[in-house]
């Protein structure tokens, strides 16, 4: 059914929905384990990958739904390679939304689980933290919104230890901010700062 990209792996899931109020109010509870995956990407192989799934919300009216949890582990080895995690809310008549989420990641695990050819690590870490969320100016106007959005993050490369092709990195570190906000077409950059490291030593900033 999967065609021939996976050839191995065991995957469950538990749905839990519960209808209150004639059906006015909906939660949901969902998870979903895999484990064992083998597949064939483009240019790389995952070989005996786990996977968990959750994802936990609430409709009201068919109109607010709100997420209280979501979150994505990849592990391989049954060490943890990728985690994603967040909540947010959407509002479906005004298209008012509010997203928080993180991500994590090894890159040695990465890197040894994607096996490319041309990206090694030894060690090294990346975390992002951000939010992004809209704003509905002319909620009235269903046909021609005008919406009012702001981005804002923060992403850390630590310790970055190995190479990508010819580059070689020793304990390499960059950290960004950022603050966008885009209204009418137009993008503001409130913000967008950063500084590099090389090996302890400061590398520069950028602002």
């Amino acid at each position: 059914f999967l065609g021939t990209n996976v050839t191995a792996g065991q995957v469950n899931l538990t749905l839990n929905l519960l209808s209150k109020k004639a059906g006015k109010s909906l939660q949901l509870d969902l998870s979903s384990q895999a484990s064992g995956l083998v597949a064939n990407l483009p240019g790389s192989t995952i070989d005996q990958a786990d996977a968990s799934l959750r994802v936990r919300g609430q409709a009201d009216d068919f109109n607010a739904i709100r997420l209280d949890e979501f979150s994505l582990q990849l592990a391989h080895q049954k060490q943890s390679v990728v985690s994603v995690s967040g909540a947010g809310s959407f509002a479906v008549k005004t298209q008012d939304a509010d997203l928080q989420t993180k991500f994590e990641a090894s890159l040695p695990k990465l890197a040894e689980l994607l096996d490319l050819p041309d990206f090694k690590a030894s060690a090294g870490q990346i975390n992002f933290s951000g939010r992004v969320s809209q704003k509905n100016l002319a909620p009235a106007q269903l046909k021609n919104p005008s919406f009012d959005r702001t981005v804002t993050g923060n992403f850390k490369l630590e310790d970055f230890t190995g190479r990508y092709a010819t580059n070689r990195f020793d304990r390499f570190a960059a950290g960004i901010d950022l603050d966008v906000a885009m209204k009418n077409q137009l993008a503001e950059i409130r913000k967008f700062a950063g500084s590099l490291r090389q090996a302890g030593q400061a590398g520069g900033d950028f602002d």
